[in-house]
């Protein structure tokens, strides 16, 4: 005899007796549960989260956007301006 990897039908004592309609139905109904607790799973797991955004989700709470000092914007703008110095020489 078959035996379904189901373990909600192994409690039954005789598959003759089970409609086809009846297992559909408790299919769809474990179907459905299933897919509640997968978009509650990722809802916690997409709450904060922001895709290139200044905040993601973290075990603590959402982590704060990094804030860079005024001499290190500057610094990093002098370094990017000799770069494209470096390229727009090399071009000619």
């Amino acid at each position: 005899m078959f035996l379904p990897i189901c373990g909600w039908l192994y409690d039954v004592p005789s598959y003759t007796g089970l409609m086809i309609s009846d297992i559909l139905s408790s299919l769809d109904s474990e179907i459905r549960l299933l897919n509640q607790a997968r978009a509650l799973l990722i809802g916690t797991i997409s709450n904060g989260v922001s895709r290139g955004g200044s905040t993601y989700q973290t075990v603590n709470g959402p982590r704060k956007k990094r804030v860079l000092s005024p001499e290190a914007r500057e610094r990093i703008a002098a370094a990017q301006r000799k770069r494209w110095a470096r390229l727009k020489r090399g071009a000619k």
